[in-house]
């Protein structure tokens, strides 16, 4: 037997075989307060979770936004598109520049946006076809560590647009922006010296055995770098910014929310081992397998607790505590096994003591819900019926959530 099948042999998909299991508590004290919480529990909760993703790069020395397109009449003439480039620079010489494809309403009002990474390219997510191919190549097949590359042509062009919904979530009164994820990091394990990181570290450094970063906190930092632009935007109002990620890009907004709090409320759809579900558990998807395939994910210190997940200092939960105050949401899937819906949920639960030094129930229920319902207060869940994806039932709970937050925020 392979190691591949004999790791697939451990993972658990039934719930009689979840271990016993103890959280580490989110708060480090009794009487903790929302002081403490904000300048010195966060720090320490974010050092934590560095074992897993590693530290997320600075800014870059310069940081450059250029218009290269412009359309009106974009979505049937009910949006404004734009195409954003932007430019990374160093002062050593180092550059690296991605695009980012903007959607805004027709409206006066600087619109709420939503912000997130696409797997396929941004002329994947539309059907429009001005959108420009992005640049960056996809690897095929994904799992090899030797991809064969292949460019991006016509046939992509509006694959995943149902994951999207432009056109609804602008009847909504929302902006969305977009970046091909793979132009900040391509997603296989020899992508490091072709991603962000080049700016930063040496060749050297990026293909070290104790290599301390990973893809994750790459593809945070040029979430990072969008909202930079995203507040130059006269069209958005970036202080109601959704950021919002599904599967490993989940992970990756959940990540990026919970170091950056420009995200003002931050949807993480799907998102499993290392995102919203909880490590302990072993369901599904476990660390294991995660490492095994996608290590370069990850920082390669995460390795050690293969096998020692109830004797980590953190867990997910604590992931999504890092969000509070800004609302959270969590999204699962009723045949998504691999992910653990129910790991997600008692994410979103056990984060609550983090919310409540603000007066919050968090996700105020401790039943998991049944398909299709969905709940919370300032943390909010819901377990769609169907698999592994993103669809308009979920952008409508999302948006639905987003509406009364920021309407509250703007009160």
């Amino acid at each position: 037997m392979s190691e591949k099948d004999e790791i697939f042999n451990r993972m658990f998909h039934d719930e009689n075989q979840v271990p016993q299991y103890t959280l580490p508590p989110v708060l480090s004290e009794a009487g903790e307060t929302a002081y403490h919480w904000v300048n010195h529990r966060r720090r320490q909760l974010l050092d934590l979770f560095k074992e897993m993703y590693g530290p997320i790069p600075g800014r870059p020395d310069q940081i450059r936004f250029e218009q290269l397109s412009y359309c009106s009449h974009a979505l049937n003439n009910t949006a404004i598109r734009k195409e954003i480039r932007i430019h990374c620079t160093m002062s050593n010489g180092a550059s690296i520049y991605f695009d980012l494809l903007l959607y805004l309403p027709k409206s006066s009002v600087p619109a709420p946006v939503c912000l997130g990474l696409n797997f396929k390219g941004n002329h994947a997510c539309t059907i429009e076809p001005d959108v420009m191919l992005s640049r960056a190549v996809t690897p095929e097949p994904a799992l090899t560590h030797n991809p064969a590359m292949l460019p991006p042509d016509e046939n992509s062009r509006g694959e995943q647009t149902g994951r999207w919904c432009f056109e609804d979530v602008i009847r909504r009164g929302y902006a969305s922006a977009t970046i091909h994820y793979q132009q900040i990091f391509p997603d296989y394990p020899d992508g490091f010296p072709d991603s962000i990181y080049k700016l930063f570290y040496t060749r050297e450094q990026m293909t070290a055995p104790d290599r301390k970063f990973g893809a994750i906190s790459a593809w945070a930092w040029g979430l990072m770098r969008a909202m930079d632009y995203l507040e130059t935007e006269s069209g958005v109002d970036p202080n109601r910014t959704l950021l919002h990620g599904h599967s490993r890009l989940g992970k990756t907004a959940l990540w990026a929310g919970a170091n950056d709090p420009r995200f003002r409320l931050v949807y993480s759809n799907n998102s499993g081992c290392c995102g919203a579900a909880l490590t302990r558990r072993n369901f599904g998807e476990t660390l294991e397998w995660l490492l095994y395939w996608r290590k370069y994910w990850f920082n390669m210190a995460l390795n050690k607790h293969i096998g020692h997940e109830n004797e980590m200092s953190f867990d997910q939960h604590m992931l999504i505590a890092l969000i509070a105050p800004r609302p959270a949401y969590v999204a699962s899937a009723t045949e998504d096994t691999y992910a653990d819906p129910r790991g997600e949920f008692l994410s979103a639960r056990y984060a609550a003591p983090a919310y409540e030094l603000f007066g919050s129930p968090g996700l105020g229920t401790d039943e998991w819900p049944p398909p299709d319902t969905p709940v919370g207060c300032d943390i909010g869940y819901h377990l769609r019926t169907g698999g592994h994806d993103i669809t308009a039932y979920d952008w409508n709970c999302v948006l639905d959530f987003a509406d009364r937050h920021f309407t509250r925020s703007h009160s």
